[in-house]
C-alpha cells in the first residue's frame, strides 16, 4: 500500500481522501487504482455505510493522472 488512499468511517458516512498533496493528489501508477478499489471493496462489504465522500488533501481535489511517472 502506498497510503494514497485515507479511509475514515464517522458512523454511517465513510471520508475517502486522496492523499498527496505535493502533487496535487494527481494518481500514480496501478498501485493508487487499486487502493481506490480496496477501499471501495471494503465499503461494500459493510452494510452499515451509507454515505461516501472522496476528497483530496490539499488545495484541490486531484490533478488527474501523473503523467511523469
Amino acid at each position: 500500500m502506498t497510503d494514497f488512499i485515507r479511509f475514515e468511517q464517522d458512523g454511517a458516512v465513510v471520508t475517502l481522501t486522496m492523499n498527496r498533496p505535493e502533487a496535487r493528489n494527481a494518481l500514480i501508477g496501478e498501485l493508487d487504482g487499486q487502493e481506490i478499489i480496496d477501499a471501495c471493496g471494503r465499503i461494500n462489504a459493510d452494510n452499515r455505510i451509507r454515505a461516501v465522500i472522496l476528497t483530496g488533501a490539499g488545495s484541490c481535489f486531484s490533478s488527474g493522472g501523473d503523467l511523469k511517472k
